[in-house]
């Protein structure tokens, strides 16, 4: 009788013996018994599997005393999986019509069961570093929960900064038994013209592969199409150690066709990689652009054996669509390897352990569960920094002075960047940019923190303010405006007792509208916490009110002239409606015919006429940014008058020249020049004075910043 036995030393592990036995059947009609693993860790599962057996299988575990028939899905297949927590052993009774009943032989699986190690917690005293440790079998790994979580460190002790009371977790893992985890993985996929693919034992110990199976898909449009081609690997791994192949003949290994799949229809650039161990079980598996649909009817034939993804891989696969030449996907990570967050795009790095990649990866061997470390932090006395000012201007500085009821703290400061001194109750700051300072207080027991924000401002200015004009009309509005500033604006208008805070919209941007009803001065201020407030200039808008005409009925006796007369401090037009409608005559009096009774309005008009001219809006077509030199508005003027505001779109900080001219390349009419800011609609005020004229030209001139224009879709005349 030949009998294979795994023995783990008890004075290192202190675990239990695993032996796999296996005895010769009675007859053929049971078949051969084997075990995909002779030893596992406690809660881990192994597949039993049988072959060359005729009949009806039942497999069997034995209790102590008995055969038991097993109950768990799949116990009357030749291929059973089975999750164990103690050292069993397996058999499959056969039986067949015409024949005796029979079993195989036993295979014993071990069961690998790790104690919890001893852990020891700390205590301190506010803020600080402490030290925790532990022992048990193996190497101690320190997490931030009791299942799952995050790695925070190997070893016996841990030295972690608590700021309040916390629990870590210490769990003992021996090199033992399997893990969850494949010991052999695939680590890096080049998808372009040329193929490549790496594998890496990523385990801490050597590995033999003989007998291991790697295969790729060789279609984007079906998920289960094989490659004609399946590597079965041979030798000994040692730990890091690399396999390569490609369907480049000069990169060994050579696949010996197209390795993968070439572009196409979508899903592009889709396939998968799988790693079978010598008893076809799936190690490990890669899907790439798949949908979750897809892959869960993922069920390949490999060299006649029936392939599922099971529970080897969640979700959709990992998006490579747009990786480009030199760039690959890698593993990354230290722990499972079953979904796309398993992957990055990056640059290649064949025959290197991948950046992110932990090594050996977790999951090896056998782990213990966890056992609760607890740091218990008590009060210390607080620190609190009291500064001379809440913020600075660029070049000034800030006295930060730190105080607390202790009074044997010594305080130190960071970053040290910008300050007098980095230790001392009080220190002077005078960072160049807005900086977080962070002062520790520690008397060698307790230690406390507290951290500050030092805002730098720039020096605040308000520029020099327009207005759209220096006049209207009663009703009507117009806008202030600056063009150069910086901090935070307020507009203030003079209430006849000094200087007030105006409101509402805009009234804290750089562009505000207004509508006063009567003759109103306006300022703006630019302040910012740490300087000085800056004021603008001050104008001054004026409100014309021409006053409602008197008016004076009149009568006749039937149809005939009649003279209608008003009077007004101003300009007195007719017209037949009340609103619209083009006017019938102006002046004082008014002959007209009448035939019927009839009403008609006499409106006043004071001062000159500000017309608006241009679209609407300047969406009525796409934008571009550009820089028109020489080119802009062509245009016409019938009345001698003043271009007092045009407006720009901005899309860069900088000089803008505006010209005018008569002709093209003609002589400079008029000009201006000033920096603005990049932006929206931004008003420009020119005050050209025009006299009455036809292709008058408006250009940017060379050396502009570039504006916003609009490409096609105007309709003229305006």
């Amino acid at each position: 009788m030949k009998s294979k036995i795994t023995c783990i030393h008890a004075l290192l592990f202190a675990i239990l013996l695993a032996m796999v036995s296996v005895s010769p059947s009675k007859s053929q009609t049971a078949g051969t018994a084997t075990a995909s693993q002779d030893t596992i860790c406690n809660g881990n599962s192994v597949t039993l599997f049988l072959s060359g057996y005729t009949g009806n299988i039942q497999w069997q575990r034995f209790n102590g005393s008995a055969w038991v028939n097993e109950t768990a899905p799949g116990a009357q297949n030749d291929t059973f999986n089975v999750s164990l927590t103690t050292t069993s052993d397996f058999r499959a009774f056969v039986s067949a019509v015409g024949q005796p009943d029979d079993s195989s032989n036993v295979v014993t699986v071990g069961v690998i069961t790790v104690s919890p190690p001893v852990a020891t917690g700390a205590t301190r005293c506010g803020l600080g570093q402490v030290t925790i440790t532990a022992t048990g079998n193996g190497t101690i790994h320190w997490y931030d929960a009791a299942t799952g979580g995050t790695l925070l460190s190997t070893g016996n002790s841990y030295q972690p900064v608590v700021s309040s009371s916390t629990t870590f977790f210490a769990e003992a893992n021996i090199n033992g038994g399997s893990g969850q985890t494949s010991p052999l993985m695939i680590t890096e996929i080049e998808v372009q013209t040329n193929d490549r693919l790496e594998l890496q034992n990523v385990s801490p110990a050597p590995l033999d592969v003989t007998g291991w199976k790697l295969v790729a898909s060789d279609s984007y449009t079906d998920i289960n199409v094989v490659n004609s081609i399946v590597q079965t690997l041979s030798g000994i791994l040692q730990p890091g150690d690399f396999l390569q192949f490609s369907d480049v003949s000069s990169i060994p290994v050579y696949w010996g066709n197209n390795l993968l799949w070439n572009a196409g229809a979508f899903p592009s650039f889709a396939g998968w990689l799988m790693l079978l161990d010598p008893n076809n079980v799936v190690k490990d598996l890669v899907f790439m652009n798949w949908p979750a649909a897809s892959i869960a009817n993922f069920n390949p034939v490999v060299q006649g054996t029936n392939i599922s993804a099971g529970n080897q891989w969640m979700g959709g696969g990992v998006n490579i669509t747009n990786t480009l030449a030199g760039i690959s996907i890698q593993r990354t990570g230290n722990a499972d390897h079953n979904d796309s967050l398993d992957w990055i795009n990056t640059g290649t790095s064949f025959l290197n352990t991948n950046t992110g990649l932990v090594l050996p990866m977790q999951g090896f061997g056998c782990s213990s569960i966890r056992t609760a470390v607890n740091v218990i932090v008590t009060p210390a006395d607080s620190v609190s920094i009291n500064p001379s000012s809440a913020a600075i201007c660029q070049g000034g500085n800030i006295v930060l002075n730190a105080s607390s009821a202790n009074s044997n703290y010594t305080c130190t400061w960071s970053p040290a960047n910008g300050l007098s001194s980095a230790v001392g109750l009080s220190v002077t700051a005078s960072p160049s940019a807005t900086t977080t300072y962070v002062v520790l207080a520690d008397d060698g027991t307790c230690a406390a923190t507290d951290t500050i924000t030092v805002e730098v401002n720039t020096p605040n200015l308000a520029g020099n303010i327009v207005s759209g004009a220096d006049s209207i009309c009663t009703g009507s509005s117009t806008f202030v405006t600056t063009q150069s500033y910086n901090g935070l604006l307020q507009w203030q208008q003079n209430n006849g007792s000094g200087f007030v805070n105006a409101g509402g919209l805009g009234s804290g941007n750089a562009l505000y509208t207004v509508a006063p009803s009567q003759f109103t001065e306006y300022r703006l201020i630019a302040a910012s916490p740490g300087c000085p407030a800056d004021t603008s200039n001050v104008i001054s808008i004026h409100v014309v009110d021409p006053g409602t005409p008197v008016v004076n009925d009149t009568a006749r006796c039937g149809a005939g002239p009649v003279t209608l007369t008003a009077s007004a401090n101003g300009n007195i037009f007719w017209f037949l409606n009340q609103f619209g409608g083009s006017a019938l005559g102006s002046g004082a009096s008014f002959n007209t015919n009448t035939f019927v009774t009839t009403t008609y309005f006499a409106e006043n008009r004071t001062g000159g006429n500000l017309l608006r001219v241009g679209p609407a809006n300047i969406g009525f077509s796409p934008s571009v940014t550009d820089l028109p030199v020489d080119q802009g508005l062509l245009f016409s003027v019938n009345t001698d008058c003043t271009l007092e505001t045009v407006y720009i779109y901005p899309d860069s900080s900088g000089l803008v020249t505006i010209n005018l001219r008569q002709s093209a390349g003609g002589p400079i009419l008029c000009t201006h020049s000033q920096v603005f800011q990049q932006g929206g609609k931004t008003p420009v005020s020119l005050n050209f004075s025009l006299s009455q004229g036809i292709n008058y030209r408006l250009e940017i001139a060379a050396g502009s910043t570039w504006l916003k224009r609009n490409t096609s879709g105007a309709a003229y005349p305006y």
